[in-house]
C-alpha cells in the first residue's frame, strides 16, 4: 500500500475505523460513498436555506455537504485517478483548494480500496485443531444434553453441524456421559484438550467439572 502523508480524510477514517464494530462495512461503505459523491453533480454555490439542493450529503466518515459547488473537486479527483498528478494544463483552471480537496479525496479512495484488498487478503480462516471426540465433549459441557434423543436421528444432525460423519457420531453418542475404562470419547487427552477451551473465568464452574471428570478416570 502507497504511503500517503498528510491526507485529512485518512487521518479522521483512521481514528474511525479504531472503533468500529464492523471495520469491513466501514471500509466498504466509505468506497461507495465516495463513488456516489463523484458521479453526481451539482452547479450551485451560495447555499439557499429555502431550496434543497444540495446533493453533497453523504453516508460517509469524510464530510464535504457543505461544499458547495462540488465539481471542481470532483474534476480534480477524476484527473488525479487517471493521471496520478495534477499539474496538466487540463486543470489548470481550477482553483488551487479544488485541486487539493480533490486530489486528497482521489488518494484518500485508492487507500481505501487498497485497505480493503489488504483486510481480504489476510483473511484467514480459523480451522479447528480439535478432533470429533473432543468437539462433543466440548458442546456437552456447554450444555447439550442430547441423552433424550434418538442417536441415529440426533447423529445425522450433528454430522450436518460439525461436518463430520454420521455413523462416527452416532458411536460417540453413548460415550458422552459416564466415565468408564473402555470409554473412547471421555479419556485423559481428550479431556486435557478441551479444557483448555474454558480457561476463561465465566466458564469456571465448567473447567471443575472437566477436572473432577478427569480425576475420577
Amino acid at each position: 500500500m502507497n504511503t500517503i502523508t498528510n491526507n485529512q480524510f485518512i487521518e479522521k477514517f483512521k481514528t474511525e475505523l479504531v472503533n468500529a464494530s464492523d471495520q469491513n462495512y466501514l471500509i466498504e461503505n466509505e468506497i461507495e460513498q465516495i463513488k456516489y459523491f463523484t458521479m453526481t453533480r451539482n452547479t450551485e454555490f451560495a447555499p439557499n436555506p429555502f431550496r434543497s439542493y444540495n446533493n453533497n450529503s453523504t453516508n460517509s466518515v469524510f464530510d464535504l455537504s457543505n461544499l458547495g459547488n462540488k465539481n471542481p473537486i470532483v474534476d480534480a479527483f477524476h484527473h488525479y485517478l487517471r493521471f496520478e498528478e495534477v499539474s496538466s494544463s487540463e486543470i489548470q483552471h481550477l482553483n488551487r483548494d479544488a485541486i487539493h480537496l480533490g486530489t486528497q479525496l482521489a488518494q484518500y479512495f485508492t487507500w481505501l480500496k487498497d485497505l480493503k484488498a489488504k483486510n481480504e487478503a489476510t483473511k484467514v480462516k480459523i480451522k479447528s485443531n480439535l478432533n470429533l471426540e473432543q468437539r462433543m465433549l466440548a458442546l456437552y459441557y456447554l450444555g447439550l444434553d442430547l441423552n433424550k434423543y434418538d442417536d441415529t436421528k440426533t447423529s445425522k444432525i450433528l454430522s450436518q453441524v460439525l461436518n463430520y460423519n454420521q455413523d462416527n457420531i452416532r458411536k460417540n453418542l453413548s460415550q458422552l456421559y459416564i466415565n468408564s475404562p473402555k470409554n473412547k470419547v471421555r479419556k485423559t487427552s481428550n479431556f486435557e484438550k478441551i479444557i483448555k477451551l474454558f480457561e476463561d473465568q465465566q466458564f469456571a464452574a465448567i473447567k471443575k467439572r472437566i477436572e473432577d471428570d478427569m480425576n475420577s478416570l
